[in-house]
């Protein structure tokens, strides 16, 4: 019969055991929180193809919902200084035809950072870039 070996372990190596096995659980518990396609996703995949497919079409209702948020988040963070109708105030320039001098992209690069006197971060994420696309959907 064969005999084990009895292997004793220091304190040291049982904090970093220790240590080892907390990250470990907190990384699974993690990814299963957050839907991560490596563990603990339970989704069936053409399910999931389908909603994309759905979620790409949006209806005429969720469209004019987000260019009326769009509009409410301009008069609240941008027509102190553009103007209710993009007529530009004061020293500060009209925003009427910026699809013809601006992309969207370029409109939320401002709007996010800033640009010559104009201060960036008045919008952050979702509401600068409906702002942005809203922008240049109303000059078209």
């Amino acid at each position: 019969m064969k005999q084990f070996k009895v292997v004793k372990i220091d304190k040291k190596h049982w904090m970093w055991l220790g240590i080892s096995v907390t990250i470990v659980s907190l990384a699974i518990i993690l990814s299963m929180c957050t839907g991560s396609p490596f563990i603990g996703d339970r989704t069936n995949t053409e399910a999931s193809s389908e909603n994309v497919e759905e979620s790409k079409e949006q209806s005429t209702a969720e469209i004019e919902q987000q260019r009326m948020n769009a509009k409410r988040w301009y008069n609240q963070s941008c027509a102190l200084c553009h103007g209710e109708q993009l007529e530009g105030r004061l020293q500060n320039p009209p925003l009427l035809n910026t699809a013809k001098k601006y992309t969207a992209d370029q409109v939320y690069t401002i709007i996010i950072d800033g640009r010559g006197d104009m201060t960036g971060g008045f919008l952050q994420g979702d509401e600068a870039r409906a702002v942005a696309e809203w922008l240049i959907e109303i000059d078209k």
